[in-house]
């Protein structure tokens, strides 16, 4: 998915939707959701907050950009996303019956284009995606990069290969720590199939 995240040094200040002051610590760390992200460059100062309906998340803004969730019961639907309050993009999240992504369609009304990519989840914890673009008038549809994602036992991406008519364009590999990711109590988003939302630690090392 296309998200705003583009930090050299990142404070994250997290705060809680209930009550801390209950004695049992992991039922804490379960209700907490990230609030800012503060980030200082070139001695610049810019700033990310994200607000919520419960642990959905509901709006996320920085500067003049804005995106906004749309959930149906606790999966993310709808991705809007905004420049100067017009809307610039939107992303569609359709769900198989186990309840993950089946397919992604990005449209992006600035430049008329849009991509959807269909998502195959096979038994050994890859992911097999394959992806079509075309543009927001036609919808005639033209055969894209595929890739695969490769996760852990727990579910967590730790490679991603992309391919280009057959032949391998890309890949990259990561390494992650034990502590909590701040954005893994957010309802939906451990669902999203690509990078951005799959990790429930934090990524030490990128290997492309």
């Amino acid at each position: 998915m296309k998200k705003i995240m583009f930090f050299i040094s990142v404070l994250l200040l997290v705060s809680c939707t209930s009550d801390d002051s209950s004695s049992n610590n992991s039922n804490v760390e379960s209700e907490i959701v990230i609030k800012k992200i503060v980030s200082v460059s070139n001695g610049n100062s810019y700033e990310i907050t994200f607000s919520y309906n419960g642990k959905k998340l509901n709006e996320v803004v920085t500067g003049t950009f804005r995106l906004n969730y749309i959930y149906t019961n606790d999966n993310i639907t709808v991705v809007k996303r905004y420049s100067n309050n017009l809307i610039q993009s939107e992303v569609f999240l359709e769900y198989d019956s186990q309840q993950r992504v089946s397919s992604e369609l990005y449209v992006d009304y600035f430049t008329s284009t849009s991509d959807k990519t269909f998502y195959t989840y096979n038994s050994d914890n890859t992911v097999s995606l394959q992806k079509y673009f075309g543009d927001t008038i036609s919808s005639q549809p033209n055969i894209g990069n595929s890739g695969i994602i490769y996760n852990n036992s727990n579910g967590e991406t730790y490679k991603i290969e992309n391919f280009n008519q057959g032949n391998l364009s890309s890949k990259t590999i990561w390494t992650y720590d034990n502590k909590n990711n701040p954005f893994k109590n957010i309802t939906g988003y451990n669902k999203q199939p690509t990078i951005l939302g799959k990790f429930f630690n934090n990524i030490t090392t990128d290997n492309f």
